[in-house]
């Protein structure tokens, strides 16, 4: 490729090589979140046991924190109850282990810790 810039008296020419690649042949990252790597829509990783899928571009963002990050999987305790996270949604009748205790989210809720809000009932 070559560009020609002119202020009307001198005329300068650059010339440069351009690669273009096919999207559809790039393989989007997978496996553990890293920091350094720059995620985009529809990109899965894992954080601490947890899957993600990227919403849009995002790098350097917990995926834990939601943001650009949702959770297709939902963490687990030995018993095998949902372990409450902060950027999960829960909705009336959700029950959720949280520092050892059970509870049951009273209504639609987001970010409320269990046992500091009246939105969760201790089971």
């Amino acid at each position: 490729m070559s560009v020609a810039v002119s202020d009307g008296e001198l005329t300068t020419t650059q010339s440069f090589s351009v690669t273009v690649t096919n999207g559809d042949t790039i393989t989007p990252p997978t496996g553990d979140w890293d920091a350094s790597v720059a995620y985009v829509g529809g990109d899965v990783v894992t954080y601490n046991g947890v899957e993600y899928k990227a919403k849009w571009w995002t790098q350097g963002e917990r995926p834990d924190l939601g943001g650009a990050w949702e959770a297709t999987t939902q963490p687990t305790d030995d018993t095998g109850a949902a372990i409450w996270q902060s950027s999960a949604i829960y909705n009336s009748g959700d029950e959720v282990s949280y520092q050892g205790n059970k509870y049951q989210a009273k209504w639609w809720t987001q970010g409320n810790e269990p046992g500091s809000t009246d939105v969760w009932l201790a089971l």
